[in-house]
């Protein structure tokens, strides 16, 4: 193995150029960790992980990157792996500087963009390991310098490389080197040559040849075309004449080392002493003569690493800091004298920087987590990475239900029913260490931990209901033993239980152990047979067994092994004993068969051969060959019905999904992510659409290409409720979303702010633009509520936005075209305190305004329902008597058939924005149809003038009150707190519109509680129907809402919550179609505005 280490250098390398002098001043100083780009906006994490400065989120990332580094305006990030490559922040753009396999080192030019490389590779003409240098200078083609290879010796010792006084020449210096031949032995050193690279004229000269032993810096001239050379050895200086070997001086001074600097330059590092005090030196002398050029104060000692933290305000930082383990030491920058010792929390951090958002505090990087350390409190604290992943494991799925079952480190089950809405959980508490769903969905075989005993349980009261015992006679053994299989008919009389070790035959009903049957998995090394995991059937009656196993079977004698693969049956008596002799058994030609088990009818049984595609029948009689057959491969094999399986990555803590085609061959679907406890999940699909909670999407960021995107700005463009379940199910995915780019710069949004005249007004200086798309509007929120849309927004647009009375949070978001959000501009002011006072004694009226809407006569009789009146009246009636007592007043709107025209509802939604005010309470609940356009995609309430609802040219468009409409009724009410309740059926002839529509009225809905600020909650999802029962007299969706306000949603303290509402409607909805014989009907909730009660039960 090539081992290439170059020691940190600075060479000084100049040559002539179409008759103009260039110099290039080579380094191969790459970034460090913590060091933060040029123009202050990203901080080098690694090579391959970029931060952003402000949000100190991930930003970026190249895979398999080694180096990297900022360009000098901080435009661009260079980086090397199997080539060099440089990506601009700016366009996206990533390009190829330099095609070149097998780099090992690159030295950049600071000034220029000129490179030299040492490559490495083994010769394919002698085997041997092959080191060459290129080049590759501003303006001119890559060009081979030199290689070297080994002669004598198996590979070359680490080549070092010195700057030399003449600006064309490098001095390198090549060693050979074999390895030990034993464990603990010594390598075998070559003798070190010391060779002058001419880079113009790639002339190469071999200068000195010295002994192996001889430690030393890399030799160099003192002056250009002296005959005299320096090297620094042990801390002492030595001068030499390479032509004769003769050592001309050596100076070893006590207290001083001595290192090779700059050409032309040596470095002397001492130590002073006085009065007890240490003060550290860096004297520069001239090369030969040593006399001194200048020397500077070194405090803190020059081993210790220290760093003057980046600011990013512009201003010049007074102080330096260095750390010792877990200690910052602060320092002066003019004396290097200490001022300040902190105890930090964490050993040796990278110091960053002072905090952009906190000025004075200090930030630094440990292991890819970002602390924030006070220094006036002298308190650390670890910075908030949002939601953080959680680790299920021994998933296991239901055969006929859309459900999955894991266990957290804790040991908790989780339940994790897939909806047309995304995922919904359940906690079942502590369970066992292992368990596995059968083949029936209704049983589970468990083991509740390592030694104990198999046992069987129904799945409807696992973990906590009775079980079955099977007791068998495990091994003792040092050896891990899984639980591998268990075997049943319908016949249920046995159980074959298999494991690592062995397999048992127990009595099915009661648990009762029987017998051990094989034993397989372990070698016998006496007799020279090592067996193979094993494959068992049971007859249809129980009356049989049959098994498959091949065993390696290694001669003592001969020193040769070979395969065995046998097929044996053997009848199951009461009389039955451990390892029972087998009725019959049949030696196979090959070991690539697989068992596929009895014939229906018991007389036969079948293994099939992978690499022939031959499916063999022997009789159970006698063991007999019944008949052989060709047969395609995806026969043979048995797979879920929707030919998709779930693999579980451990090491990822997710869940990812394949698909297996006919032959076999996996492609990749997504990956499912659990965080925070498991409440909340991150569904990525290979399209690069996503499905996931609001904490996620508030808090995760995916990659996308170069980049970590976090959700929420790609939320528009790429959200899609229910994608797991259509993943899971075999439902062919969209293609990739070609609309986003593959690197994706979202757009910009800056704000500022002052003072008015009014000192109960602010004045906002709002500015939006998009690097890479056309922005399409901006959004105003004050304390997460929409206050101000813009479609048509200006250069530094200035807003004056009234004060509410408490601290207010002005966020400012862009949406570009293809629905790419910016990262948030946030302001905070807060009017005078004597306004706020003023504001709070005043007996303020706090009203609830509930405007109820329900249709069952539409204009066209082809749209009517049954029960959207009553719904809705039910609805108005109960929010009305169960909050006048968190109310001063509830001011209702009853609006019904005839009434609930377009012109109608728009009417109600301007009379209670004239009204309402920033501490009201609006409510909106809708009976009646709602659809997806076909003609524009978009997401409307249909009113009872609407002639024509389902089907291209519907007219939606004019009838319908759409999504786009809704979010600026929401936005003109000034209350804060808003709920919107939908109720949309739909009758059976809007089959194929809903069909085609997929989850396109989720995502609508999503986004409409996303860009309001408000809560949602829907009664269909997906291909749903809204579903009226007549024994209800409600629909299906209205009658548990009222369910879970009269009490159902109450968690024990008599108010009744958005959140709790939601919960209950959510959980209990599926269970209340399913109990009155529907289709399981999925809620859709979203809600991004502040939690607030109800209802107030008596």
């Amino acid at each position: 193995m090539l081992r290439i280490f170059l020691h940190t250098l600075s060479l000084l390398i100049a040559f002539m150029s179409c008759g103009h002098a260039a110099v290039f001043d080579f380094h191969t100083f790459w970034a460090q960790p913590g060091d933060v780009s040029p123009d202050k906006r990203f901080i080098y994490g690694s090579a391959s992980l970029l931060y952003d400065a402000v949000s100190l989120e991930p930003r970026y990332h190249f895979d398999g990157a080694r180096e990297g580094y900022f360009s000098q305006d901080g435009s661009q990030y260079v980086y090397h792996d199997r080539g060099l490559r440089r990506f601009t922040f700016a366009t996206g753009k990533d390009e190829s500087l330099v095609d070149l396999e097998n780099i090992q080192y690159v030295y950049r030019s600071l000034d220029t963009h000129s490179f030299l490389f040492v490559t490495g590779e083994v010769s394919e003409t002698n085997g041997k390991e092959q080191v060459s240098i290129y080049a590759k200078l501003d303006g001119e083609p890559l060009v081979q310098l030199a290689s070297f290879q080994a002669e004598s010796l198996e590979e070359l010792n680490p080549i070092e490389i010195e700057s030399h006084p003449d600006k064309d020449i490098v001095v390198l210096e090549v060693q050979e080197y074999s390895r030990p031949t034993t464990p603990m032995g010594d390598g075998t050193y070559g003798p070190r040559k010391i060779y002058e690279l001419n880079i113009r004229t790639k002339e190469l000269k071999l200068v000195v040849e010295w002994p192996a032993e001889l430690k030393s810096s890399e030799p160099r001239p003192i002056a250009a075309g002296s005959d005299i050379y320096e090297y620094t050895s042990e801390g002492s200086y030595v001068l030499f004449k390479p032509k004769t070997g003769e050592i001309t001086r050596t100076i070893s001074i006590p207290n001083v080392n001595f290192h090779l600097g700059a050409v032309g330059e040596v470095e002397a590092k001492r130590t002073v002493t006085e009065l007890g005090v240490q003060t550290h030196f860096l004297d520069i002398v001239v090369s030969g003569t040593l006399k001194t050029l200048r020397n500077i104060p070194q405090n803190p000692p020059p081993d210790r690493k220290w760093k003057r933290p980046v600011t990013f305000d512009g201003q010049s930082p007074e102080h330096a800091w260095f750390n010792d383990f877990k200690t910052l030491t602060q320092v002066d920058v003019e004396s290097w004298t200490a001022i300040n010792t902190y105890n930090i929390p964490v050993s040796w951090p990278v110091i960053i920087g002072y905090s952009p958002t906190k000025p004075g505090d200090l930030i630094f990087l440990k292991d890819g987590d970002f602390y924030n350390y006070n220094l006036e409190t002298q308190h650390g604290e670890l910075l908030d990475k949002g939601p953080q992943p959680f680790k299920l494991s021994n998933l296991s799925f239901h055969p006929t239900e859309p459900e999955f079952y894991g266990i957290d480190p804790e040991g908790n089950i989780h339940r994790y029913r897939m909806t047309e809405i995304g995922l919904s959980r359940a906690n079942l508490g502590k369970g066992p260490e292992s368990f596995s769903i059968d083949k029936d969905g209704e049983t589970v075989f468990f083991l509740p931990n390592s030694e104990g005993w198999l046992r069987r349980s129904d799945l409807k009261s696992f973990p906590r209901g009775e079980y079955i015992e099977y007791q068998a006679p495990y091994p003792n053994s040092v050896l891990p033993n899984y639980s591998l299989d268990n075997i049943y008919t319908d016949t249920a009389k046995y159980l074959i239980q298999v494991d690592s070790f062995y397999s048992y035959l127990h009595d099915y009903e009661t648990g009762k152990f029987i017998a051990k049957l094989e034993e397989h998995g372990r070698g016998d090394y006496s007799s020279g047979m090592i067996s193979h995991p094993i494959a068992l059937a049971l007859a249809p009656d129980d009356s049989a067994f049959v098994s498959l196993q091949t065993d390696d079977e290694y001669s003592m004698e001969t020193r040769e092994s070979s395969s065995v693969t046998r097929l044996s049956y053997t009848a199951i008596t009461d009389t039955i004993k451990d390892f029972p002799e087998a009725d019959w058994s049949v030696v196979l030609t090959s070991e690539e068969h697989g068992l596929l088990g009895f014939t229906e009818d018991g007389t036969g049984i079948q293994v099939f051969n992978h690499s022939s595609g031959e499916l063999t029948t022997y009789k159970t009689s006698d063991g007999n060959l019944a008949k052989t057959q060709k047969i395609p491969l995806e026969l043979a094999v048995k797979k879920p019905a929707s030919g998709y399986v779930a693999r579980v990555s451990d090491s990822k803590a997710a869940l990812s999904i394949y698909q297996n085609d006919a032959a076999g061959e996996a492609t990749y679907v997504g990956e499912l992510t659990f965080y925070n406890e498991g409440d909340d999940y991150l569904f990525a699909a290979s399209n690069g659409r996503f499905d996931a909670t609001q904490p996620v999407i508030d808090g995760v960021s995916i990659k996308k290409a170069f980049t970590f995107q976090p959700l929420n700005q790609i939320f528009e463009q790429s959200y899609q409720p229910g994608l797991f379940l259509n993943s899971f199910s075999g439902i062919e995915l969209a293609g990739a979303d070609e609309q986003l780019e593959a690197v994706i710069i979202p757009p910009v949004a800056t704000m500022s702010s002052r003072n008015t005249k009014v000192s109960t007004q602010i004045e906002l200086t709002i500015d939006v633009y998009a690097p890479q798309n056309r922005i399409e509007r901006y959004d105003l929120f004050v304390n997460d509520k929409l206050i101000r849309t813009n479609y048509t927004p200006t250069y530094k647009e200035k807003v004056i936005v009234d004060l509410l009375p408490e601290t207010n949070e002005f966020k400012l978001v862009a949406v570009d075209v293809k629905g790419v959000t910016s990262a948030p501009a946030i302001i905070t002011a807060r009017p005078p305190e004597g306004y706020i006072l003023e504001q709070q004694k005043r007996t303020t009226e706090r009203k609830l305004y509930i405007l109820a809407i329900g249709i069952d006569d539409y204009t066209n009789p082809q749209h009517k329902l049954n029960y959207a009146v009553a719904d809705a009246s039910a609805v108005l009636e109960k929010l009305q008597q169960l909050n006048a007592g968190i109310f001063d007043s509830v001011r209702t709107t009853l609006m019904t058939n005839s009434e609930a025209d377009k012109n109608g509802i728009l009417r109600a939604f301007a009379q209670i924005s004239a009204e309402a005010t920033p501490q009201d309470t609006f409510v909106f609940y809708f009976a009646g149809h709602g659809v997806l356009s076909l003609d524009d995609q978009n997401f409307y309430l249909v009113p009872q003038d609407a002639l024509q609802i389902y089907g291209e040219g519907s007219g939606l468009a004019k009838s319908g009150i759409s999504s786009q409409q809704l979010r600026e009724q929401s936005s003109q009410i000034q209350a804060r707190k808003q709920l919107f309740i939908l109720d949309a059926c739909n009758s059976a002839g809007a089959l194929l519109a809903f069909k085609q529509r997929g989850a396109s009225q989720e995502k609508a809905i999503a986004q409409l509680a996303r860009s309001t600020g408000t809560h949602w909650i829907a009664a269909s999802s997906g291909d749903q129907f809204a579903t009226e029962f007549a024994s209800l007299g409600h629909g299906a969706f209205t009658y548990t809402l009222l369910k879970g306000l009269n009490g159902g949603a109450d968690t024990g303290d008599k108010r009744i919550t958005i959140n709790e509402i939601k919960a209950y409607v959510e959980s209990m909805l599926p269970e209340v179609t399913k109990e009155h014989k529907g289709r399981p009907q999925y809620p859709a909730s979203y809600g991004y505005g502040q939690d607030f009660p109800i209802a107030l039960l008596p």
